[in-house]
């Protein structure tokens, strides 16, 4: 079709720029732990926490060696004074992660409003197609038994069978 060649001639580059920035938006998420699941927050929090003690533990035994040595009180005080371009950043108390959004059609945090009953159509409405529930997209739940949920890529929901 010269009108889709002569469109996607057009606009080509400008998609290429649009999905190298897309995928630079999604590399920087990536960097920032936005993809994390929670077990591996926790193990990126606990080994921050386990390397921050390891250091505070072996800059007070340096402190408390050097003082002993020394006899000298003032001499631990001395190691104790902070220098402001040393701290390292606190830790974010919350990340904001993709596994932290509500999700699914029974969270009460995914709910904006409500529809009416006269408007909700309902669950088996869809006129010759599969018998039986539709399924539920939101959860995931798959309206087919197992046999032909396991080639649900080989079925669709709108072929009929001929009769006889």
């Amino acid at each position: 079709n010269i009108f889709v060649m002569n469109v996607t001639s057009r606009t080509e580059a400008w998609m290429f720029l649009e999905k190298l920035r897309l995928y630079a938006v999604g590399d920087e998420l990536v960097h920032k732990g936005f993809f994390m699941s929670d077990a591996e927050d926790a193990d990126k929090r606990q080994e921050g926490f386990d390397h921050t003690t390891e250091r505070l533990n072996s800059l007070w035994e340096e402190a408390i060696a050097d003082a002993t040595q020394a006899r000298s009180f003032d001499r631990l005080c001395q190691h104790l004074e902070v220098d402001p371009s040393q701290l390292p950043d606190l830790p974010t108390p919350i990340s904001w992660r993709f596994s932290m959004m509500p999700y699914g059609r029974d969270d009460p945090d995914a709910k904006t409003f409500g529809f009416a009953a006269v408007d909700t159509p309902g669950s088996s409405n869809t006129p010759l197609l599969d018998l039986g529930s539709t399924g539920d997209y939101i959860d995931r739940q798959d309206n087919k038994s197992n046999p032909i949920r396991k080639g649900r890529h080989m079925y669709t929901a709108a072929y009929l069978p001929p009769t006889k």
